[in-house]
């Protein structure tokens, strides 16, 4: 290679390892926003949720208060009325026995004339008898015994009523009375501070949500700042890579066993002739991309041809549709872009594709693709240049299993009774059981292992590879529409995205039309502007340039309607964002682990499919930690997790059940 060329590479390579570079960056920095987005929707989700039950607390304590007061009235009521009673019974006790003395004065009085008159009498009878005036006295004692009778009648009345007023336990009920209204003032006091208490709470988690919403909304802008940066480096690679770098690129898509690399076609620049004789792709390990030369690709050309694919060229020179095969891969060409299949797990143990190094291509492990073109000698003679081509590297890529997600339609949530039978208490005693030995792996204790009270029960099924060694992690999303319904989600990420597209396609619609109105409306200004000092007629130059302008206001206005039109609404499940990353670090005690169905996998009828089940209970709590709560909507979701043995294993790819089309189920708590 000569000095140009070698110069002309190496600032290929270096342009594009530092918008690599930068690219990394933009995605880490994405990366860390999209977690600081999680956990901020994530506490906004929690203070309005917490704020809804701090204002139930509210109203329940308000009912409470209100009937304090009430009793508070009555007992008040009842207290000035047992006041006013003991009043007029002490009064009433001491006016009876002040009547009941006066009686008996005016019986003694009465008794005292009656034996005056009976002496009275006894003299007349003795010396008058039979007389009109013993008739008289006679007549007289008669009706004094009866007076004297009666007097003392009431004066027993008298004395009887005096002691019945005194009984009158009026002081008793004085003393209850007060008693009861202290009691009453005190639970007044308490449901009143209360009251203010919870009044507090809402007043302070209104204030809480207010100043989370706002850190939320400043989060989600930076994760937009992020998104488009991170976006605009990609389309700069992009474009870099297509203009400096054969568009080179490997896509790796579920298989582990191929992957697809596409190149464009290297193009003679003064004749139709092709100038590439071959074609030879390079897997290289990231770690060492830097160190790949063109002697290096050349040799093992040379020595080793396990090491590289050869990409055969259609015998065409125009641009068509081929499928050759080339060692194990079908390669197209459509227009100029060439692409290949790569099958290097399919391919017999002699021929196995292998690395640069002579290592076999492992899954999980950071790769680079390098192209080599070999010009043909005539073209080489006719540029006077005997150096062949040898790519800059693509950007880095590594093949991994995907693991299969649970289907929604498998997943089944039973609610269950409080009356269970044997095998329901069998089967959660055995899944008691399972959750303490996955405390005893070295996993942090979950909620559900501490008693067994289940309340729901799930049930799925799944196809998988028995090989793997897969662990299923069932949580559950809140589906909450409150204040926080216009927070981003991944739909709306993504239709923002979109519109960004869009508004760039609209952009290059309009906006030469746009320039090309203004530059025609500015020339004929200056024309007439000089039409004006010359005393010229400008009649015909005013009607182009009113024309002109209408015509620009159509545009402007066609455009801003456009972008108007834009749709940004999404129709996602859930009000907040999430996806398999996120997914991936919910914290244990925020997810519950299955256990398999052995009863149900005895009557299986295929070795990969699998049967599954777990149990919510009131200690249950979602995908942020906050404890489940009745009659709110949830979405259940499986998260696929390979363990691997090691820890910093990543040959699989995990999966997600698709939340956004589960249908959510209303929980319910089981008293």
């Amino acid at each position: 290679m000569n000095t140009y060329n070698e110069n002309l590479r190496s600032t290929i390579v270096s342009s594009l390892q530092s918008q690599n570079a930068e690219q990394k960056d933009l995605k880490s920095k994405l990366n860390a926003a999209m977690f600081s987005l999680y956990h901020s929707e994530g506490a906004s989700i929690t203070a309005e949720e917490k704020l809804d039950q701090a204002k139930i607390d509210q109203d329940a304590k308000a009912e409470v208060k209100t009937q304090a007061v009430s009793n508070s009235n009555s007992s008040n009521n009842e207290l000035k009325s047992a006041t006013q009673a003991d009043a007029f019974v002490k009064l009433s006790v001491s006016n009876t026995a002040v009547c009941a003395a006066n009686v008996q004065i005016a019986a003694n009085a009465v008794t005292k004339l009656a034996s005056d008159v009976g002496s009275i009498y006894s003299i007349i009878n003795a010396a008058d008898f039979d007389t009109d005036i013993y008739v008289q006295a006679k007549e007289i004692n008669d009706l004094m015994n009866d007076t004297a009778y009666g007097a003392e009648l009431n004066s027993q009345l008298a004395m009887e009523a005096s002691s019945l007023t005194s009984e009158v336990s009026s002081a008793v009920v004085l003393s209850e009375s007060k008693s009861t209204n202290t009691a009453i003032k005190n639970l007044l006091k308490i449901t009143s501070d209360a009251y203010d208490t919870a009044s507090q709470t809402v007043v302070d988690d209104n204030t809480a949500l207010s100043a989370t919403n706002a850190a939320e909304k400043g989060i989600e802008g930076n994760f937009k700042y992020l998104t488009v940066d991170y976006n605009a480096a990609a389309s700069a690679y992009n474009s870099m890579n297509r203009e400096l770098n054969q568009q080179l690129e490997v896509i790796t898509g579920k298989s582990d066993t191929s992957f697809t690399a596409h190149f464009n076609k290297l193009l003679n620049p003064f004749y139709d002739t092709d100038p590439v004789k071959d074609y030879y792709l390079f897997i290289v390990k990231e770690s060492k991309g830097n160190t790949f030369s063109i002697s290096t690709a050349e040799g093992i050309v040379t020595k080793q041809n396990r090491r590289f694919v050869t990409v055969a060229l259609p015998e065409q020179t125009i641009a068509t549709t081929n499928e050759l095969s080339v060692v194990g891969t079908n390669v197209s060409m459509n227009d100029e872009m060439i692409t290949t299949q790569v099958n290097f797990m399919n391919i017999d143990d002699d021929n196995t594709l292998l690395d640069a190094d002579g290592d076999v291509i492992t899954l999980g492990t950071n790769y680079v693709a390098f192209l080599l073109a070999v010009y043909t000698d005539e073209y080489k003679r006719s540029i006077n240049n005997f150096s062949d081509f040898l790519s800059a590297p693509s950007l880095a890529f590594s093949i991994t299993t995907h693991l299969n997600a649970v289907e929604n339609s498998n997943i089944k949530v039973t609610s269950q009774t409080k009356d269970k039978n044997e095998e329901d208490i069998k089967n959660e005693e055995a899944f008691t059981s399972f959750l303490s030995q996955f405390k005893s792996n070295g996993q942090a204790e979950n909620s559900l292992s501490k008693k067994a009270g289940y309340s729901y029960k799930i049930t799925f099924s799944v196809n998988q590879n028995p090989a793997y060694n897969v662990a299923y992690r069932f949580m559950l999303l809140p589906v909450y529409k409150g204040t926080t319904e216009e927070m981003l989600t991944m739909d709306s990420m993504q239709s923002f995205i979109n519109d960004i597209s869009s508004i760039d396609t609209i952009a290059e619609e309009f906006d030469p039309q746009i320039e090309a109105k203004q530059a025609n409306i500015t020339e004929l200004e200056l024309e007439q502007q000089q039409a004006t000092l010359e005393g010229e007629n400008d009649t015909k130059l005013k009607t182009q340039l009113s024309d002109l302008k209408a015509q620009l206001k159509k545009l402007v206005q066609e455009k801003a309607a456009k972008i108007k039109s834009l749709n940004t609404n999404s129709k996602s499940n859930i009000n907040f964002f999430f996806s398999l990353p996120l997914a991936e670090q919910v914290p244990v005690g925020s997810y519950i682990p299955a256990q398999a169905d052995t009863e149900a996998n005895k009557g299986s009828s295929s070795k990969d499919l699998t049967n599954w089940l777990t149990y919510i209970s009131a200690d249950t709590t979602d995908n942020f930690g906050n404890l489940l709560i009745d009659n709110n909507k949830y979405i259940p979701v499986i998260l696929t997790f390979a363990v691997e043995e090691n820890a910093n294993g990543n040959s699989f790819t995990n999966a997600l059940s698709d939340f956004n089309t589960a249908t959510p189920f209303i929980y319910k708590e089981i008293l």
